[in-house]
This record gives C-alpha cells, sequence and structure tokens, in this order.
C-alpha cells in the first residue's frame, strides 16, 4: 500500500487494539477509499481485512468468514500472497471460534502456505498445532510444536511449543517425556503472561497424571502471578482451573481425522525433514 493508505491502516490498527471499534471502522472504510482512488487493490484489501477482524471481534461471523473469502480470492487473482495468508488465516480464526477445528486447520495450512513471512508463518503453525490438539490429534499437535520448538523465530514461540508438548504429554501419560518437558522450562526466566500460563499447563498436568498434591501448588503460583502481574485473564482461569477437574478428552472423531489427514501428514514430513525426535 503507498504511504496514506498506510497511514490510515496503522491509525486502524492502533484505534482497534485500543477497542475503539467504530473509529478503527472509520479509520478502515477512509485507507480503503484512498486505497481504491490511487488503484491500489492491495491497500483496498489490507482494509477489507481490518473491516473483517473487527467484525470478528465483534461477534459478527457470517461477515468476517465472508469478507475474508472475498479477499482470498481476490488475493489470488492478483497475485498478493501476504494478503491471501492474512485472510486465509482469517477464516481458520473464524472457524476456531466455531469449534470448526477440522476447518480452521485446513484453511491454516493454505496460510501457512501462502505466508512469505517466517514469523507468520510460525504463528500459523502454533494455531494449526493447538486445532489438532483440540480434536484430540495430538501425534499431528506434537509434530507441529515439535517443529516450532526447533525452528520457531521467536523465543518466545519457542518456550510456548516447549509448554504445550509437556501438556500433551500428560494427556498422554507419558511422565517421563512430560518430566523432561518440565524441567527444560523450570529454569527459563520468561515474560510473566508466559509463566503464568506454564504453572497453570502444569497444574493441570499434574493433576492428569494423578498428582493432585502438587497440581495444587502449581495453581496456587499461577494465581500467586497473575494477582502481582494484575493478569485478569489469566487469574480467571487458573482460579476455574484449580476449582475443576477436567475430563479426560474423548477420542478424536474419525470423519474429522480424515478430514485434516493430509495436513497431519504435511505437518508430520516437516518435522521427519528436521529430523527432531517426536
Amino acid at each position: 500500500p503507498d504511504t496514506a493508505v498506510l497511514v490510515q491502516l496503522q491509525r486502524a490498527v492502533s484505534l482497534r487494539t485500543l477497542g475503539r471499534y467504530d473509529e478503527a471502522l472509520e479509520a478502515y472504510a477512509s485507507a480503503g477509499s484512498v486505497a481504491e482512488q490511487a488503484g491500489d487493490m492491495m491497500g483496498v484489501l489490507r482494509a477489507k481485512i481490518g473491516d473483517a477482524i473487527v467484525a470478528m471481534a465483534r461477534g459478527n461471523l457470517p461477515y468476517a468468514d465472508q469478507t475474508f473469502e472475498y479477499v482470498a480470492e481476490q488475493a489470488a487473482r492478483f497475485g498478493y500472497s501476504e494478503s491471501r495468508a492474512m485472510a486465509l488465516d482469517g477464516r481458520a480464526a473464524v472457524a476456531g471460534f466455531r469449534g470448526e477445528y477440522e476447518l480452521a486447520i485446513r484453511h491454516g495450512y493454505d496460510a501457512l502456505q501462502s505466508s512469505p513471512s517466517a514469523i507468520e508463518r510460525d504463528r500459523i503453525l502454533h494455531n494449526i498445532g493447538t486445532a489438532f490438539q483440540l480434536l484430540g490429534i495430538r501425534s499431528a499437535a506434537r509434530d507441529a510444536f515439535l517443529v516450532l520448538s526447533a525452528t520457531a523465530q521467536e523465543q518466545y514461540t519457542r518456550w510456548s511449543a516447549l509448554l504445550t508438548l509437556m501438556s500433551i504429554a500428560a494427556e498422554d501419560g507419558a511422565e517421563p517425556a512430560f518430566e523432561q518437558y518440565r524441567r527444560s522450562l523450570a529454569t527459563v526466566v520468561m515474560p510473566p503472561d508466559l509463566e503464568t500460563d506454564y504453572f497453570i499447563h502444569l497444574g493441570r498436568s499434574y493433576r492428569q497424571l494423578g498428582h493432585e498434591d502438587l497440581a495444587q501448588i502449581a495453581f496456587s503460583k499461577a494465581i500467586e502471578l497473575a494477582e502481582h502481574h494484575q493478569l485478569n485473564r489469566h487469574l480467571f482461569e487458573a482460579e476455574a482451573a484449580m476449582r475443576t477437574r477436567v475430563p479426560a478428552p474423548p477420542p478424536p472423531d474419525q470423519g474429522q481425522v480424515a478430514a485434516v489427514a493430509a495436513v497431519a501428514s504435511a505437518v508430520r514430513a516437516m518435522r521427519e525433514e528436521l529430523a527432531v525426535a517426536g
């Protein structure tokens, strides 16, 4: 996008981040209008992506999905791979909000193949792994997070991947693997939000492995950190986790497994190409 469009887009993103959605929509509309007058199709599509993101934040998932779909089609037509990846990632997010995790995986993998940004590909692969885990396809989730733990551009993403691998090991009842991941993270100095997440995951993992006393200690530490750093979402999650036993995840639906089998195979190939032990 040209400079005038970029200024409006950046303003829109700032307003959206602050939760000032009406003003953000006005800024996105302004960016789209300026881009259209300048014949800047990429700017037009970026403005539409922002419009869809606001709609998604407000819960208007049908409109958001339709807009993302339109942008993905137009971006493919004009050869804008980054915009196409952003739109497909948006469709994956909408599917995830709807609990349609197999669709989220398929859209996410399309976005992964389109994105030219290594950092964005890491984030997209993280979302794909999470969707696999929510579907109960832990082998594919494990492959995705093993790749991230070895190759992610940002340290935060590598730590987050290791944290999830620790949880998956506990879900599998693989205590030696769980302990290996726990030890690798125990001495790391993490940002407050991730450290709090670590203790929440640790508590759930200990509980799944039958160590309720250690689970309570971990949850208490998570609550202490969340209160100290004023992380309200984490505080609510930690308090709920301490009180509530999460039932064992059901076996994955075989129809859903078949629907994402090709993506699972591709992610496994990524892990095998890196020769990362699973």
